[in-house]
């Protein structure tokens, strides 16, 4: 639960992170997302080949389906699968993961005051971690940052968060494929990105964040947090507002407090309103006469990127803060839980592993050289078996082979003996003929001959002189003995009335030749 490195830790703060050091071409991609409690608000921020600035491109995606706990099995794979697509559709497979809590899995400390008064606060308040319920069963994790106001007094944040729900963000960065590089809170961030407004009050405002289901409150003074406020019991969201006037006046004394004078005034609101927020809330808020309420968005905050313009609606004061750090170094320091997750991470398992299985390896070895010895004597034999089966092989190829003649040789005795009574000469000669004889505009239907004697022809023709053509060429073929136009009649077709006929051709010569079994 420290907040400061154990005294055996051998990496240092200066020291690159495992993962950082994997890093090779994704240190031009960051992935900015803001956990809610059933949405992820994103933001991408890229350097494209010859541009002078990043690109920064917001969304949002519904991470959890169902009634599912961020601390369940399903909701690691969820928010992992989440994560996952993010990455796929941005192309930032490999860059960093910053991650920003919203109020539902952290609580966000400020104490103010001398340094002692500071130092001794943050230790009593890593002791108490434990008290906070409202982020669930469990130890907590503690960690702080401190600003040096001047030489006496500092201004120190603490960010408590479940030591579950880091295991949780750690194990889907790392499923998803993404080096996570911090882990602050949402309120943090937001203050961070407010701060570069131009024409901020000197005195103390109010910072309201307004969300879907959940709102998140500040107090601000000169690019510092001076209160995360959070309202005790569950309270909707169309409460809200009329709950922040109720409690005004308790919020002007902690603001006084925590500057060392007189209750602030803490007559100017900002509000940040997400896309998907109520209407009527923010509505509600505007209508508050007890302040001077001013809209904010991701288009007031200057900085190095730009804005896409097509996704600027989706962009968060909160994922603005988390590019801030990403790309300026002079940015105040900020609590950041990734410090405790890689206080928590263990030495590689490799050399244990290896110095205890040493022996065993000896062991291992002797074996692997008597399996050796037997693989040689096994593969000899496998050799010789491969051998023999392709003996077999060979013989069983060689009966199917000598069957298959012996087949062959009786359908070839058989078809000796047909063609022997088969007459020298077929009507192949006949039917090319008829073919030939056929005028342009007529076609057969039927063919039949019987014996090589006569042919009976079905057709028809769109033209009645067209039938007599034909029978009359197929007089004058020196082959057809006699030729009988048997019938004639009319009939309908797709294309037109047609002229049908039955015609019959003797084939003296084909008929002798057929009795005597040889050629005409």
């Amino acid at each position: 639960m420290s907040d400061r490195r154990q005294a055996n830790e051998r990496r240092t703060a200066a020291e690159p992170r495992r993962r950082e050091s994997r890093r090779r071409a994704a240190d031009d991609r960051t992935l900015i997302v803001e956990l809610g409690e059933s949405k992820l608000r994103y933001a991408t921020l890229t350097r494209e080949a010859g541009a002078e600035t990043e690109l920064l491109q917001a969304g949002r995606v519904n991470w959890r389906k169902g009634d599912v706990s961020l601390h369940t099995r399903e909701g690691v794979s969820q928010l992992s699968a989440a994560l996952r697509d993010i990455a796929k559709k941005h192309e930032v497979a490999g860059g960093s993961l910053h991650l920003l809590l919203s109020g539902a899995f952290c609580t966000t400390r400020v104490i103010r005051g001398s340094n002692d008064e500071v130092r001794t606060e943050l230790a009593q308040l890593e002791q108490r971690s434990r008290l906070y319920l409202a982020l669930g069963p469990g130890p907590k994790s503690v960690v702080s940052a401190v600003k040096q106001l001047d030489g006496r007094k500092q201004h120190g944040l603490a960010l408590i968060c479940n030591q579950a729900t880091l295991d949780v963000l750690s194990e889907s960065a790392e499923a998803a494929g993404l080096n996570l590089s911090c882990v602050e809170a949402v309120l943090t961030s937001m203050n961070r990105a407010l701060s570069r407004v131009p024409g901020l009050p000197e005195e103390p405002f109010l910072l309201v964040h307004l969300g879907e289901r959940s709102v998140e409150i500040g107090v601000c003074c000169r690019g510092d947090l001076l209160l995360d406020y959070r309202p005790s019991g569950a309270v909707q969201m169309h409460d809200v507002p009329q709950l922040l006037v109720e409690h005004l006046s308790r919020l002007r004394r902690y603001a006084g407090r925590q500057l060392g004078g007189p209750p602030a005034d803490l007559r100017k609101l900002f509000v940040h309103a997400a896309e998907d927020a109520e209407p009527e809330v923010v509505a509600a808020f505007s209508q508050l006469n007890q302040f001077e309420v001013t809209r904010v968005g991701a288009e007031d905050v200057p900085g190095t990127w730009r804005l896409d313009p097509t996704t600027a609606r989706l962009a968060s004061l909160a994922s603005l803060g988390g590019a801030i750090l990403r790309l300026e170094s002079q940015a105040d320091p900020t609590p950041d839980m990734l410090q405790h997750i890689l206080e928590r991470t263990r030495e590689p398992l490799r050399p244990i592993l290896l110095r205890a299985a040493a022996p065993l390896a000896a062991v291992l070895l002797a074996l692997a050289g008597l399996w050796g010895v037997g693989l040689k004597y096994q593969r000899e034999v496998s050799q010789l078996q491969a051998g023999v089966d392709e003996l077999a092989a060979a013989q069983g190829r060689a009966n199917e082979l000598r069957l298959k003649l012996i087949g062959a040789e009786a359908k070839l005795k058989q078809m000796k003996r047909l063609a022997e009574q088969l007459p020298g000469r077929t009507g192949d000669e006949a039917v090319a003929l008829i073919g030939q004889c056929l005028p342009d505009d007529v076609w057969l239907n039927r063919l039949e001959m019987d014996d090589l004697t006569s042919v009976k022809l079905q057709g028809a023709s769109f033209n009645e002189a067209g039938v007599y053509d034909y029978v009359r060429w197929l007089e004058l073929a020196p082959p057809f003995v006699e030729t009988v136009l048997k019938a004639t009649n009319l009939a309908n077709s797709t294309s037109g009335p047609v002229t049908g006929f039955d015609v019959e051709v003797k084939l003296a010569e084909f008929a002798t030749a057929a009795s005597e079994g040889g050629k005409p």
